[in-house]
């Protein structure tokens, strides 16, 4: 089941979005106070939640312009197919949860590629390594210490090679 929020003016649908995580936006082109091409605009400016146009027009241009501007997808209306929309709002979703996974599976990639120089598959090994992606995504300072010989250069090159602040000293 979906939870639906609707708003009948533009300014209010996105003060609404601007508030919460949502997984689909559905947006009619003709709206009271805002054109639907200018939301989808200002949408796609901050976020990537997928955004399903919809009109009454019959005009091919709506779809296109709306298309080239950041939308995902585009119904007509009236709804003739209720199971139409439902498909494309699920198919909307299953999309944008593709593309995030794909992301997160690059960004591993990604941390994985840049510690080539760490040797082993044991538990411990295993451990330095997850602990080296989790520092990863946050801009802290590290020290390393450990025996004369144990890696520390490498984990220190890992760690840098895997930051935010990789490009830099």
């Amino acid at each position: 089941t979906w939870s639906i929020v609707a708003r009948a003016r533009g300014e209010r649908g996105l003060e609404t979005l601007a508030a919460a995580p949502f997984d689909v936006v559905i947006l009619d082109v003709m709206l009271p106070d805002l054109d639907g091409f200018e939301i989808c605009r200002r949408i796609r400016e901050r976020s990537d939640v997928p955004i399903v146009m919809l009109t009454a027009r019959g005009d091919e241009t709506d779809r296109v312009v709306g298309l080239e501007i950041g939308a995902d997808d585009y119904l007509s209306k009236p709804f003739e197919d209720v199971h139409r929309v439902r498909a494309t709002v699920t198919r909307a979703i299953e999309r944008r949860r593709l593309v995030q996974r794909n992301r997160e599976l690059e960004r591993e990639l990604r941390e994985r590629d840049a510690l080539p120089e760490l040797v082993g598959t044991s538990p411990a090994m295993r451990s330095v390594e997850r602990t080296i992606g989790s520092l990863s995504r946050h801009e802290s300072h590290v020290l390393v210490l450990g025996e004369s010989g144990t890696g520390k250069e490498i984990v220190a090159r890992a760690l840098h090679a895997t930051s935010p602040r990789r490009d830099g000293p």
